[in-house]
């Protein structure tokens, strides 16, 4: 027992203090764990799908070879991977020994020519080894291969070292184009998505009310988004390979192997690969109900552009925007009052405001309330107004001067 207050303080200050250590130091290897348990789960499912695409791709390798070897038996009637060796006598075996001979000296020379560290007599042990006839492999694996990598035997450790950096590199530009073109193929399909919300916005307002507008979304034949789907894993596949020429500028080799991916005869710029819009094209069309495609009288085409314009800004876009929103209809002379009587009830729907402009009176009263502005030829000159304009507030059953009404409006509100 302790009989001091201190002692007693003192100790329990160490207690707490061991605690609390251990405490952060449960909480630091936990915080470790966590980061290394999300990598891994990361790394599983990036690994799933490159097995995935790698399954795919061997069975399909798998099916070409057997369609290639069948048409080998046909015509040679053997299989590719059946070699049969015939009977060779010793005078057989020691003429053929002795051309292999010649020719390894052959090629022994050649390849002693052909490097800087062993032409021109530069390298004494190869001179020798010549010289006397001995034309020894062992010499020429040290003049080549240098003091780091004493004999092909220690090649693959080279090659396991540089595989490695390799795969470094083929994972960041895995990774990089796989960021790049996934903005692609977001924005592709949002651009789908947006013109299927669009042609519902237009399933029940006709043109006409007897005509069908639609927007059709027909993905491009030669040119597929799926190809850019399949770029990252194939750019890594290639890079592993040893088939990525790092010399080469990235847009070059993009190009390049998007060529070969699709199978098209010239390359597609980059800024095209990029562009989401490179991999549709966008149609309209009128049709009757039963999918006749009419050409339209320039009303219901006016109709039909309008129409679209505010499916595209009210009826897909999610957000919701502060301000005024008003539609501009011109010419109204080429509108008819069936196809203008679907824009009042539109733009209440949409809360938008109508302005409208015309060169003769047209029947506006469709909505209860409008305001009129009328332009009247000016007294010294035709081709200026006169001011101020002649302007009113109107309802179906009532019309009063614009300056009167607002000025009203103004003594209410003060009221």
């Amino acid at each position: 027992m302790y009989d001091e207050p201190e002692v007693v303080k003192k100790e329990l200050l160490k207690v707490r203090k061991e605690w609390s250590d251990k405490k952060n130091k449960f909480y630091e290897q936990k915080g470790v764990k966590q980061t290394k348990l999300g990598t891994l789960e990361s790394n599983i499912q990036r690994d799933n799908k490159d097995l995935q695409v790698i399954i795919v791709d061997l069975t399909n390798k798998q099916t070409t070879f057997n369609t290639l070897n069948s048409i080998y038996y046909n015509h040679f009637q053997e299989n590719v991977d059946v070699f049969p060796l015939a009977f060779q006598n010793e005078e057989e075996l020691e003429h053929i020994y002795n051309e292999l001979w010649e020719e390894y000296k052959t090629v022994f020379i050649g390849i002693s020519n052909s490097f800087e560290e062993t032409s021109n007599q530069k390298n004494p042990a190869i001179e020798l080894t010549i010289k006397d006839q001995s034309f020894s492999f062992r010499v020429l694996e040290e003049a080549l291969l240098g003091n780091r990598i004493k004999s092909t035997d220690d090649i693959a450790t080279a090659l396991n070292e540089a595989n490695q950096t390799r795969n470094t590199i083929a994972n960041g530009i895995r990774d990089n184009m796989f960021k790049i073109f996934s903005k692609t193929t977001e924005r592709y399909e949002k651009y789908e998505s947006q013109i299927k919300r669009i042609n519902t916005f237009f399933v029940d307002r006709k043109i006409s009310n007897k005509f069908y507008f639609n927007l059709k979304f027909e993905p491009n034949k030669e040119i597929k988004i799926d190809y850019i789907r399949q770029m990252a894993y194939e750019v890594r596949n290639t890079a592993t390979k040893g088939e990525l020429q790092f010399g080469q500028s990235i847009v070059d080799f993009i190009e390049e192997f998007f060529k070969k991916q699709a199978k098209i005869k010239n390359s597609v710029p980059i800024d095209k690969l990029l562009n989401p819009k490179t991999y549709f094209e966008l149609s309209a069309k009128l049709t009757d109900q039963f999918g006749t495609e009419i050409p339209g009288s320039t009303g219901e085409t006016y109709s039909a552009i309008a129409l679209l314009g505010i499916a595209r800004l009210s009826a897909v876009q999610k957000e919701k925007r502060d301000g005024l929103r008003f539609i501009i209809l011109e010419e109204l002379g080429s509108l008819d009052n069936t196809n203008f009587n679907t824009f009042p009830a539109i733009a209440k729907e949409f809360q938008y405001q109508i302005i409208t402009m015309a060169p003769h009176t047209f029947n506006i009263g469709l909505s209860d309330e409008w305001y009129a502005h009328h332009l009247i030829k000016g007294n010294k000159n035709d081709n200026i107004n006169y001011y101020p304009s002649a302007s009113y507030f109107k309802t179906n059953d009532n019309n009063e001067d614009l300056n009167i009404y607002i000025n009203q409006l103004e003594r209410d509100e003060l009221d």
